[in-house]
């Protein structure tokens, strides 16, 4: 009786936890199929041309399958809004998932201005599996070619961003957040994000006011700065495990607080981490940062920066500090080795 009872009751548990909402639908988008029209029901067999029908179709807890093509999708003119917009918002047990068929690739651009994919004022969106290709032409002012604005729970993964320069000193970014909650970024690359003066301002990954992301095992390269959690006091936010090469800034923060950045590895950039100003909280340990011209740099309007158990070989200053309006910095347990020389408040300390 008791074996009975509990083979019921584990019945019972798989059906409360692991089986899905009895409305979750999945779809196919496939460009290249013969029979492809967005008048079809979307099935593998009989599926859609484009993803825009799949952003205006889904509800919570739907996927949507792309097949291999490059699609090209329309601007919205906006800085906030991408052309693959959802219509829907997910939840957090049923995200509405656009993903890129497995093994397939799926290329988007665009025609028009302004971020293609993301979400704006949706939540629980997931997009897993693209390739974003930005064109300097479709460049609009003070974003970027993917945008999660406004937004609680939605997911970028397995992405890869490919920027390009652009004539200007505005904010350019891979990816933009901006007043959004529980936001992932994760296993994408981002790449090529470039424009005038080597300007700080384009940035692989950008943060306004983002609250509890996590942003983790992305690769970051060939960008003036990779990540940069910028404006509109952002907190909680971990960004882990990620790998940052040939940027000038590595890391550029200002305006959070209590962010955590740890186990990244950093090379071949100008600066590890460099800390603008209104910072207050933020711990880097455990992170690799070799090959560069400076490991910590530029702090002040600060306070309570806590450095330990980073590891600095081969740069010119792991530390190059300037004290004036600064609070506590803590620095403990870090390893330096192959280096020049220390500047505090712009003198040298051997």
């Amino acid at each position: 009786m008791r074996a009975k009872f509990l083979g019921c009751l584990s019945i019972f548990l798989l059906i409360c936890f692991f089986t899905p909402s009895i409305n979750a639908a999945i779809y196919y988008v496939d460009l290249n199929h013969p029979n492809a029209s967005d008048e079809n029901p979307g099935t593998e067999e009989l599926p859609w041309k484009t993803i825009q029908k799949a952003a205006q179709t889904l509800q919570a807890g739907d996927t949507v399958f792309v097949k291999a093509g490059i699609y090209n999708v329309q601007g919205t003119n906006t800085r906030d809004i991408p052309a693959l917009n959802p219509a829907n918002s997910g939840t957090q047990e049923t995200p509405i998932i656009f993903k890129a068929y497995p093994g397939e690739e799926v290329t988007i651009t665009e025609t028009g201005r302004g971020p293609l994919i993301g979400s704006y004022r949706r939540d629980y969106i997931i997009w897993d599996g693209f390739k974003i290709i930005e064109a300097a032409e479709n460049y609009h002012a003070d974003t970027g070619p993917v945008v999660i604005w406004d937004c609680t729970g939605c997911v970028i993964k397995n992405c890869e961003i490919q920027g390009t320069y652009v004539d200007t000193v505005d904010n350019h970014d891979g990816i933009r957040g901006e007043d959004s909650t529980n936001i992932t970024i994760k296993n994408c690359i981002i790449h090529g994000i470039r424009e005038k003066d080597h300007h700080h301002n384009a940035a692989g990954i950008k943060f306004y006011g983002v609250h509890f992301a996590t942003v983790e095992h992305n690769l970051i390269y060939d960008c003036e700065t990779g990540i940069q959690p910028k404006g509109k006091d952002g907190s909680n936010n971990k960004f882990r495990y990620n790998i940052v090469h040939n940027c000038r800034h590595a890391f550029l923060i200002s305006y959070h607080k209590n962010n955590e950045a740890y186990q990244n590895i950093i090379y071949e950039c100008h600066n590890g981490f460099m800390f603008g100003e209104h910072v207050n909280g933020f711990d880097v340990y455990n992170n690799i940062i070799y090959n560069c011209v400076q490991g910590i740099s530029r702090c002040h309007q600060e306070d309570n920066i806590r450095l330990f158990n980073n590891v600095f070989v081969n740069l010119d200053a792991p530390f190059t500090i300037v004290s004036g309006n600064i609070g506590h910095i803590f620095s403990d347990y870090n390893c330096f080795y192959d280096y020049t020389r220390f500047l505090i408040d712009l003198s040298l300390i051997h």
